[in-house]
């Protein structure tokens, strides 16, 4: 069962045109002192949503100033030079991974996040403990992404020991930092009783959450079943098949009260509407969201 979803970086293919050639941009003794880094598989080359005028658009003339403010702690410096590797005009892969690798190396946190991914795809053990360090230095900051990916780890045993109850919470935490990708899983989580008892009245306060800000179209009890169902064959087997009732959702109220207050102050339930009508500008919330992927209520299981 996969659970990790990690966003992509977009870039729209119009922002590839650029009116320099960059000369000259090679340093003997910087590229000695980032070689003798271990290499990790480079990010993988999608686009990224920034603007023309941004980070991997460097004149030249910066090219030399950047490499050794880099080299001497900054990780932004790197960041930016990996970058414009990976994206710009004089694209090497390779000398991107080693500026990424020097960024993260740099406390870079995007960086760390990115290069994070690759060394849990490794199978050398402490490439992958690397991994856990960063995600979790980076969680107990509060990025729910990095804290999703964590959660991921323990749930596959990747990194770390295999501990469900972890793997639980770290979902959990992972939605409280922001990361409504994971409210899925958390819904599977509890119905199932994995990493912990079955917990039915949470599993539909969290449906209830879900279902306000992203589809609130979905109204009437077999609707939701529905798509209640759908969360928890989209997670893997089931050993719990339920069918919610209305009493289940009355026996909701309470938790579902105090958890919308709760994350109604983080300011979560704003930062999430805002980021589903984002979803709504571009795509049909309902084919492209990660813990959706429903198809038509004419579905056999919907029956």
């Amino acid at each position: 069962m996969k659970i990790l979803i990690f966003k992509k970086r977009l870039l729209p293919i119009g922002l590839l045109v650029f009116s320099i050639i960059i000369i000259g941009c090679g340093d003997g003794a910087l590229n000695e002192q980032i070689n003798s880094m271990p290499p990790t598989v480079a990010p993988a080359s999608e686009p990224v949503a920034v603007c023309p005028a941004s980070s991997f658009n460097i004149d030249p003339k910066d090219m030399p100033g950047l490499k050794n403010k880099a080299v001497n702690g900054d990780g932004e410096a790197a960041y930016r030079i990996a970058l414009y590797y990976e994206y710009g005009p004089e694209m090497n892969l390779e000398e991107s991974n080693k500026w990424y690798n020097l960024a993260a190396k740099n406390n870079h946190s995007e960086s760390q996040k990115l290069v994070a991914t690759d060394l849990m795809n490794s199978s050398n053990p402490a490439k992958q403990k690397q991994a856990i360090r960063w995600l979790s230095k980076l969680s107990q900051e509060g990025d729910g992404e990095a804290t999703e990916r964590l959660a991921g780890a323990y749930n596959s045993g990747k990194g770390v020991n295999k501990d469900l109850a972890k793997a639980r919470l770290y979902f959990f935490k992972a939605v409280m930092n922001g990361n409504w990708q994971s409210i899925g899983t958390l819904i599977y989580f509890y119905t199932q009783g994995i990493g912990g008892p079955v917990n039915i009245n949470e599993a539909v306060a969290w449906l209830r959450v879900y279902l306000m800000i992203f589809d609130p179209g979905i109204t009437g009890i077999e609707k939701i079943n529905c798509e209640f169902r759908r969360k928890l064959m989209n997670r893997g087997a089931l050993k719990n098949r339920i069918y919610l009732t209305d009493d289940d959702i009355k026996r909701s109220d309470k938790v579902f009260s105090s958890l919308w207050d709760n994350l109604t102050k983080k300011d979560l339930i704003k930062k999430w509407r805002r980021e589903s009508a984002d979803l709504d500008s571009r795509v049909t919330p309902r084919n492209s969201l990660p813990i959706l992927q429903c198809p038509s209520y004419e579905e056999d299981f919907c029956e």
